[in-house]
């Protein structure tokens, strides 16, 4: 961790000054961007006058860094439309490079502006004066991005198995809630969307297979999917298996 550079985005008062006094007991100053809302409406100062009047109040802090701004359009990535995806991204990143230019105009330096998404990077990442995009899921994708974001492909899947083929037309695997995030939907095996998901089943439409056989389950989230998980194993063009351990962070 010694050659890594830590930053951190605040937009609270008391989290603020917890932070301060922690680094001045520490003696160390802790690198800050100052989150902004941009219409998500979750966490981040309102845009304009109050981050600016939030950044004086960072700049007297005297074990803190400011870096910049960070905001994230999170309502607009899954916009299935795509001109009013551009439309809603446009609108918030805005809000984010105009408080930018105000904090500059009152002699405050911003050196990094933060935003963007996995289905708005091609637009957030065209924006002059947007110096580093927060993307993440393009690395697995998902059934929910896939159909919005091109130019990705899916690397992220769940192997199971098949528990038992019913008489029904359905046959049911070990893979349920315990193991794939729902929250985006229901998963798809192959082209079949899970008809039944359980804690530890899910059952699939089709009989075209065998009790034993494994089968690869695309989540509709990748996020919450691989957080269920305590490793994965990456396969390369080759068919080389590699197994890496996920680290959760410690709070």
């Amino acid at each position: 961790m010694k050659n890594n550079q830590i930053i951190t985005g605040v937009e609270d008062v008391s989290n603020l000054l917890m932070l301060n006094d922690l680094a001045g007991k520490q003696g160390k100053k802790i690198n800050v961007l100052i989150e902004v809302d941009t219409g998500m409406e979750r966490l981040g100062r309102a845009p304009g006058k109050d981050v600016l009047w939030f950044a004086a109040l960072v700049k007297t802090m005297k074990n803190i860094r400011l870096l910049g701004l960070m905001g994230y359009e999170g309502h607009a990535v899954f916009i299935q439309n795509k001109k009013e995806r551009k439309k809603t991204a446009l609108k918030a990143v805005k809000l984010l490079t105009e408080s930018a230019k105000l904090l500059v105009k009152n002699g405050i330096p911003v050196g990094i502006i933060s935003a963007g998404g996995t289905g708005t990077y091609d637009i957030t990442g065209k924006i002059l004066g947007v110096t580093e995009l927060q993307i993440g899921s393009y690395v697995f994708m998902d059934d929910k991005y896939t159909p919005l974001v091109k130019g990705f492909s899916n690397s992220l899947m769940v192997l199971s198995s098949v528990c038992g083929v019913r008489d029904d037309g359905t046959y049911i695997i070990d893979a349920g809630r315990k193991a794939i995030s729902s929250e985006f939907g229901d998963p798809l095996v192959g082209k079949k969307r899970i008809l039944q998901f359980s804690e530890e089943h899910s059952k699939v439409e089709g009989t075209k297979v065998l009790t034993g056989q494994r089968v690869l389950v695309m989540p509709t989230h990748c996020c919450t999917t691989v957080n269920l998980h305590e490793q994965l194993h990456i396969i390369d063009s080759k068919g080389s298996v590699k197994t890496w351990k996920i680290h959760r962070a410690r709070l």
